[in-house]
């Protein structure tokens, strides 16, 4: 079994990469090494964060899909099977701690530059 590929970036890290892409308004290829699994999984994390929407137009107060709902949608349009849901589930469940973070240094007054949890690499993750 091969080592795994250390370049590999967390799903999201790359959610970021794609939200700051549109955001810009430039253009975004997202493709994976092995042949769909990986970049299915990357886009069900981005529906589950911003839903069919512009990464503007999110409040920030909730996912806006379940991680299910999302792997869903990201297989129907991918036209593929394969997706890791744990990892999308992993993934919903940062985003939730993210708000969680983000509302409680709102609360304290503190601000830190800590990675937030969905940037930090999943159990087992792949290459994206």
């Amino acid at each position: 079994q091969a080592a795994p590929d250390q370049s590999a970036k967390s799903p999201g890290f790359v959610v970021e990469e794609v939200s700051a892409s549109v955001r810009s308004g430039v253009g975004c290829l997202l493709h994976c090494c092995t042949g769909g699994e990986a970049s299915c999984t990357v886009l069900a994390c981005y529906f589950c964060k911003y839903g069919l929407n512009s990464p503007e137009d999110w409040d920030g107060n909730q996912p806006s899909q379940s991680a299910e709902e999302a792997s869903e949608l990201a297989q129907g349009l991918r036209g593929v099977t394969g997706i890791d849901l744990k990892g999308v589930q992993f993934f919903e469940q940062s985003v939730w701690n993210d708000i969680a973070m983000s509302r409680i240094r709102a609360s304290t007054g503190s601000g830190t530059s800590e990675a937030a949890p969905s940037e930090r690499s999943l159990p087992g993750s792949t290459s994206v």
